[in-house]
């Protein structure tokens, strides 16, 4: 993939806003004005993610790369609109699936919910920087 390689997947920030108030959120707003910035990030190399395909993956496909996809998120919830390319290969990539998310509701079907490992990370990098 063309992308440099993750720190990791961000889990929220808290911050105090221009009224004074604390916040803690899972959303960070565009055009936020605050100071006492702290961004929390999931940065260990070996976490399981869950993500959604935006294509249709086959049992085949564990052990492929993928690239991931930017969507919108909820501002709601602080849900992130992320999901994993439909397009799965044996080459380098963002993430690499390692099996279907365990949920009876799921299967190897259109947007299947799927285990990933973060494989472009920054702290998997084998040569020097």
């Amino acid at each position: 993939a063309t992308e440099v390689n993750n720190i990791g997947v961000f889990a929220g920030v808290s911050y105090t806003a221009s009224d004074g108030s604390y916040v803690y959120s899972q959303y960070w707003p565009s055009g936020t004005v605050a100071t006492d910035i702290i961004a929390y990030v999931y940065d260990d190399p070996y976490i399981v993610y869950r993500i959604q395909s935006a294509g249709t993956p086959a049992q085949t496909n564990i052990g492929n790369c993928a690239d991931v996809v930017a969507g919108t998120g909820s501002t709601t919830s602080g849900q992130s609109g992320f999901s994993l390319n439909g397009t799965m290969s044996n080459g380098t990539a963002t993430c690499k699936i390692i099996g279907l998310w365990d949920d009876p509701a799921n299967s190897f079907a259109q947007y299947a919910q799927l285990e990933v490992l973060i494989n472009e990370h920054v702290l998997k990098q084998t040569a020097g920087i």
